[in-house]
């Protein structure tokens, strides 16, 4: 058995809600990573596998390796498959609460005494990096998927704001009450009707708890969802964008080796700095802006705070992955969605007038959002696709799926496996100049979609 280290100096015991003052991590998916280190720093004796434990990087001298619960452990946190209905089904214990890592991160948002929430499919990491930036003079907990600067995605302050990331929930016991909830991309597919109708229906009763909401209007799901909200009668609905009629705008988003942003609201302008490229990077700030506002943050400090953000490790930041010739700048995107693929892929232009040329790993995407990622993609001047570790892949599906969905042919390279085959960085090198941008797109986390 372990010795675990005593709490931190700052820990207030309120902040830990009862069931997870001793619970037992049974999940080395990504998504715990950031709830067990907020866990571990604010007192929980958290217990887990020696897998478990290794897989998150986690000391072991704050956890308990332990492979099977036990009879002191306070509930199970498990993987969403493993509980059909929340809190009734246990993973390894009949006697224990299973919790998914959704439904424990709600628990600590409801013992919270201020709280910014971010929810949705995709889009949540970077405003959720920028809302721990903007609000770093407030001294905020964290659990988040990318925190700024590359620190630890889960951190217990000992203060009473937290800023989270929340998956939008698929049952009543996955719901809270934020002070704030921030949303960004709602369906997986924007132009399926059912699946965007499917999750507007599970974001609802979140939304309608939660004090305010702050809807990213570039999002269509965003923008049905902040009608359904004024229609029901919520009390404060902020929407965020570049239309006229939003209530936080953004006037300005100018690359002069940062982003300029100006951002309007209340009949005041403010302006701040990003480290960051891209309008959707602007719209992003706006909303954590917006949060802050909510909150009851001034607009100086959060304009400061936003100045500050370091950035996020890998989000459109430089590459040496791939050895090309000088002059040719390789940078890595975090998107998982093909609406992300698009974003990087402005914020790209913006960085050169040359071209930009598109790396793509596309094997863990759906073969059903061959269209979306098409769209995406056809904005790029050429796309160099990787290839599936087999034809019997689901992969290999989604490329030819991708292929068959309107991508100018002459405009794509698909790479096979093969000793005679050109490895990528000769293929890169061939479609490239001076000037030119790489953009490298890596798989989208195969877990739990929220993390």
């Amino acid at each position: 058995m372990t010795t675990m280290s005593p709490p931190p100096c700052g820990f207030h015991r309120g902040h830990l809600p009862g069931l997870l003052e001793r619970p037992h991590l049974d999940t080395a998916e990504p998504g715990p990573t950031g709830l067990a280190q907020y866990l571990t720093q604010a007192g929980s004796r958290l217990s887990a596998p020696s897998g478990t434990v290794k897989a998150l990087g986690l000391p072991h001298n704050a956890v308990r390796i332990a492979e099977q619960p036990a009879v002191d452990r306070t509930c199970v946190i498990v993987p969403p498959a493993a509980c059909d209905h929340p809190r009734a089904a246990t993973a390894t214990s009949p006697d224990l609460p299973a919790l998914t890592s959704g439904e424990a991160v709600a628990l600590l948002v409801d013992v919270a005494a201020r709280s910014v929430v971010v929810a949705g499919h995709y889009g949540t990491a970077l405003p959720a990096a920028l809302a721990v930036s903007a609000l770093a003079h407030l001294n905020p907990a964290w659990v988040v998927e990318q925190p700024p600067g590359g620190r630890a995605p889960g951190h217990a302050s000992g203060g009473d704001l937290l800023v989270a990331v929340l998956p939008s929930p698929s049952a009543p016991a996955a719901l809270c009450t934020p002070t704030v909830l921030l949303v960004t991309g709602v369906a997986r597919t924007a132009t399926d009707s059912a699946e965007m109708d499917q999750a507007l229906a599970m974001l609802m009763p979140l939304a309608l708890r939660s004090k305010a909401v702050v809807v990213e209007q570039a999002d269509l799901g965003a923008r049905l969802l902040a009608e359904r909200l004024t229609a029901a009668g919520h009390r404060r609905v902020v929407t965020v964008g570049s239309d006229s009629a939003c209530e936080v705008r953004v006037v300005q988003a100018l690359w002069i080796g940062v982003s300029r942003v100006a951002v309007s609201t209340g009949g005041e302008v403010y302006q701040f700095t990003l480290v960051t490229p891209g309008r959707h990077s602007a719209l992003a700030a706006a909303a954590a802006f917006a949060a802050g506002r909510e909150i009851g943050a001034r607009p100086q400090d959060l304009a400061s705070g936003l100045t500050a953000f370091p950035g996020i490790p890998g989000f459109l930041t430089s590459s040496t992955t791939h050895e090309l010739p000088p002059g040719i700048t390789v940078l890595t995107s975090l998107a998982r969605s093909p609406e992300e693929i698009a974003d990087d892929l402005d914020a790209a232009y913006e960085l050169t007038d040359g071209k930009v040329v598109v790396l793509g790993d596309l094997t863990a995407y759906r073969p059903d959002q061959a269209e979306a990622l098409a769209r995406a993609l056809a904005e790029a001047s050429h796309v160099v696709l990787l290839a599936a570790p087999d034809d019997k892949h689901d992969g290999a599906r989604t490329i030819a799926a991708v292929l068959d969905a309107g991508l100018r042919r002459e405009n794509v390279t698909a790479l096979r496996h093969g000793p005679c085959e050109p490895a990528p960085p000769a293929v890169l090198a061939n479609l490239t100049a001076a000037g030119d941008i790489v953009l490298l797109l890596t798989p989208p986390p195969t877990g739990p979609e929220t993390w």
